[in-house]
């Protein structure tokens, strides 16, 4: 038997792309699904084989190696599943979260010391090396394990169920990890066309290294776009003239290391009746996204906050160079939920050209270099995050980091206070250093002063 035919009946016996032979030869373009099940019962010639592996890779947008990996994944699951289940007392309702915590945390005290022995390095051994494998093991044995069924009418509610239970386990353990969290939150709204195990898999794993591997996130948002704008641009519908109730918008890039790296920041300004004003009309997270081969244009992800609840939109995207305009088109499934213009055109502060772009230029200048535009930024940051920064009202004196205790000496007016936090009660704080930044908020939610 070839490798190749031992992964594709692998992968079909898995159900990884689709809950049947037949409803995969449907999706892969086959008139029939005999070709399928000949594939099964190892009746087929080598070009048969090939012609399906190749199908696959089209289909399903992916590489040889990708089909290995895959296996990989579904072999390991079943070794784990027969190595754990003896283990463990499978009647206890949370016996399965339980592997999950074991695994996430390396804590294998209670198995049995032939597990320890010759099942733990395995599994050292593969986190280490070949996350994405172990992590794939880690989600195909929940959902087995969980008797989780993708291939149902509302799939999409079961991978934000599955997305959620796994988020809970993680942030229970990690609940310093916010950015995690955020990036999953954005990870269960992205829509898909279709749901299948495969898709299951993948945002799961991305959750689980989200968690685990500092700067994951970092690595992830490779795939986003950032033009060469400056930091903070500023953009108009072509051939807006200055003057008031004029519509202008201010992008402002954000590359930091935080959950929302590789987006920008943008504020739609409407200009008020004195020189230099400008009002805030909304604020939006730009997230532009590459385009491929396998996609018509290159695609826009917009955030809007409404009432507290996060609401996005999706758009594509084209921008010319040459003429410095960006130009946004309605998804027929979504239209234009968040109003976007059709164009907007880069006003340049350092050479503007024509009249027009003069006079903006000027003005927009002034507002941006005297701090009047850091301003406006900043409170509308804040109503959009619904987190008020309070360091004016409470001076930060000192941060004293032992082996104990985490200590806080913080200054309201003439007084001072010290708060102490128990190491050992909250191991990530093990992990802060001198070098960490530390802010205090409000919260809008509930009106609660946070330090962060």
């Amino acid at each position: 038997m070839s490798e190749k035919l031992e992964i594709l009946q692998c992968l079909i016996e898995n159900r990884i792309f689709a809950s049947s032979p037949s409803a995969l030869a449907q999706e892969l373009g086959y008139k029939g699904k005999m070709t399928l099940y000949r594939i099964i019962k190892d009746e087929v010639a080598e070009k048969t084989v090939n012609d399906v592996w190749e199908k696959l890779k089209a289909v399903y947008y992916l590489e040889d190696e990708d089909l290995f990996r895959i296996a990989n994944i579904c072999y390991t699951a079943k070794e784990f599943y027969d190595w754990i289940v003896p283990e463990m007392n499978v009647r206890y309702p949370q016996w399965v979260e339980n592997v999950i915590i074991s695994l996430i945390e390396e804590q294998y005290d209670y198995n049995s010391e032939t597990f320890r022995k010759e099942v733990v390095p395995v599994l050292t051994d593969m986190k280490r090396e070949e996350p994405n494998i172990f992590w794939g093991m880690v989600v195909l044995f929940y959902i087995r394990a969980k008797k989780i069924e993708p291939y149902v009418k509302d799939a999409c509610a079961v991978r934000r169920n599955l997305l959620r239970e796994l988020d809970e386990i993680l942030f229970s353990l990690h609940p310093e990890n916010v950015q995690a969290h955020q990036a999953v939150q954005n990870l269960m709204t992205t829509p898909h066309a279709s749901f299948h195990i495969w898709r299951l898999l993948f945002d799961a794993i991305l959750l689980f290294r989200y968690y685990t591997e500092a700067n994951f996130i970092q690595k992830a948002v490779k795939n986003c776009v950032l033009f060469n704008w400056p930091r903070r641009s500023y953009w108009i519908i072509p051939g807006t003239s200055y003057h008031a109730g004029a519509d202008v918008w201010l992008f402002v890039e954000n590359n930091f290391y935080a959950a929302t790296s590789g987006f920008y920041i943008a504020l739609h300004l409407k200009v008020g009746k004195n020189i230099e004003e400008f009002n805030v009309i909304n604020v939006c997270l730009f997230q532009f996204l590459f385009g491929d081969e396998h996609t018509d244009c290159s695609v826009l992800l917009t955030t809007q906050m409404v009432d507290q609840q996060k609401d996005i939109c999706y758009y594509g995207y084209e921008y010319d160079t040459g003429q410095q305009e960006l130009h946004f088109f309605c998804m027929q499934e979504w239209g234009n939920r968040h109003g976007l213009p059709d164009t907007l055109q880069y006003i340049d502060l350092l050479s503007p050209e024509g009249k027009e772009e003069k006079v903006w230029s000027r003005i927009l200048d002034k507002f941006d270099k005297r701090g009047r535009g850091k301003e406006v930024y900043s409170k509308a940051i804040e109503h959009f995050l619904g987190v008020t920064d309070l360091s004016e009202q409470y001076c930060l004196e000192d941060v004293i980091i032992s082996r104990s205790f985490l200590s806080l000496i913080l200054r309201e007016g003439d007084e001072s206070y010290t708060y102490q936090l128990s190491v050992s009660q909250y191991n990530f704080l093990s992990e802060i250093n001198s070098s960490c930044k530390v802010m205090i908020t409000r919260h809008e939610s509930d009106g609660e002063v946070y330090v962060e």
